[in-house]
């Protein structure tokens, strides 16, 4: 049995220890030229504002939609990112068995539930200690099919809902169509054909 597990990082942005961006730029080669940069433009309090009023300074992390703070949060946080990946792409056995797919602040992992809920665990640990993150468990969903696994931490909700005593998907559902159409769409689009709805 495999599982999907969606995790998310809550208050990502605004939480992310600058010192784990500096650390990270030090010690990747291919970016310690730009340590000094890094450390001179990240040395300001951020200002919080909402609709042009600054109502607070803070202390720690980036704000959210600034143009570099996307970029910087990736940076920070992607050793832990990369020490997961190999956690769940190597199998008990020692071969490649799972994966994983991120995009800032979110990711998912997907390998049998015995290597993915231990090694999300050993991630949380990982970017609260070292980038001062949380894992948002309220937003974290696994999916999987038929009962959740033995072993999922109690705090995990299953992905989707329960509509009339049928759980649905949602998204998932979504994904799992779109995978089987792809062939069909990709005629259709050779074919002069529109974008499907799904």
């Amino acid at each position: 049995m495999w599982v999907c597990v969606k995790l998310d990082v809550d208050n990502a942005h605004n939480a992310m220890a600058r010192a784990a961006i500096l650390e990270t730029v030090e010690m990747e080669q291919s970016l310690r030229r730009l340590t000094l940069h890094y450390a001179a433009t990240s040395a300001a309090p951020t200002a919080l504002e909402s609709g042009g009023q600054v109502w607070e300074e803070g202390e720690e992390g980036l704000t959210q939609g600034r143009p570099g703070s996307s970029g910087r949060f990736c940076v920070g946080l992607h050793p832990d990112v990369r020490q997961l990946v190999a956690e769940v792409r190597m199998g008990g056995g020692g071969e490649e068995e799972g994966g994983s797919v991120f995009g800032n602040d979110y990711g998912y992992l997907f390998s049998p539930p015995g290597i993915v809920f231990p090694a999300l665990e050993r991630f949380a640990a990982r970017i609260l200690d070292r980038c001062s993150l949380h894992l948002q468990r309220s937003k974290t969903e696994v999916f999987c099919w038929g009962d959740l696994p033995t072993g999922t931490p109690a705090d995990l909700k299953r992905a989707g809902m329960e509509v009339n005593g049928i759980f649905e998907l949602r998204d998932w559902d979504r994904v799992r169509r779109l995978r089987q159409r792809l062939p069909d769409i990709d005629r259709g689009r050779h074919q002069g054909g529109g974008q499907e709805d799904l």
